[in-house]
């Protein structure tokens, strides 16, 4: 078996969640931990008893959103896309 580098096992794991239709536009129930803003993004974790996803909100999308709502502490369904940060191993 030839080896692969980290670079190029995080793209294939992009592409898969990315092409996947079953991760676009799902409803993640969850409660907000660790929000914080960068320019115009927004990063936050999505929790659970058991679990959690990190998670943004793309200014372009913060834009449509209130995010007075959007606060530490607060369960939420949030829509989104699980779309992959290859370059850091994240989505």
């Amino acid at each position: 078996m030839r080896p692969v580098t980290v670079s190029q096992v995080n793209e294939y794991i992009a592409k898969k969640l990315r092409d996947d239709y079953n991760l676009k536009g799902i409803v993640v129930e969850g409660e907000i931990s660790g929000l914080s803003k960068s320019g115009q993004h927004y990063y936050l974790t999505l929790k659970d008893s058991d679990s959690q996803i990190r998670a943004a909100i793309w200014g372009s999308n913060a834009v449509k959103i209130d995010m007075s709502l959007v606060e530490n502490g607060k369960k939420i369904n949030a829509v989104c896309d699980i779309s992959p940060y290859a370059k850091g191993g994240t989505y």
